[in-house]
């Protein structure tokens, strides 16, 4: 046993005064529990920390090839457009047909062979996932 004397200010003493009359021990004895419970509330935070980092670290990858997919797909979205539109202003096209009302056979063949990569993407995600 270390025995040391202290000064306590009001809060700390009103603090301390609370959680004597809560455990019914001396001060002593209560301080350490208070000193135990501060060891433990700092470990949890190290812990928990360290859970976030393993959290971002495993989706970090996946973060990353979805933000470079979309980047692609907003470039070439905004490629397409700006062709389309060229188009549209050199052939003097005023009306158009909504997929809606028609689908041509080009754009089923290609909508057809979008769906089946995404769909292999998905599952081969599902592979990489399934032997982690």
């Amino acid at each position: 046993m270390y025995t040391k004397q202290i000064k306590l200010y009001d809060y700390s003493a009103d603090y301390l005064d609370k959680e004597m009359q809560i455990t019914n021990k001396s001060a002593s004895k209560t301080i350490e529990k208070i000193f135990k419970e501060h060891e433990q509330l700092k470990q949890l935070i190290v812990d928990r920390n360290s859970l976030v980092e393993e959290i971002y670290d495993r989706f970090k990858k996946d973060i990353s090839t979805i933000m470079a997919r979309t980047g692609h797909t907003v470039k070439n979205s905004s490629i397409v457009l700006e062709m389309w539109n060229g188009y549209a202003f050199a052939n003097n096209q005023e009306e158009y047909v909504t997929t809606d009302e028609f689908i041509s056979t080009p754009l089923k063949k290609a909508t057809e062979k979008v769906n089946s990569e995404v769909s292999g993407y998905r599952q081969k995600k599902l592979n990489e996932n399934k032997w982690r």
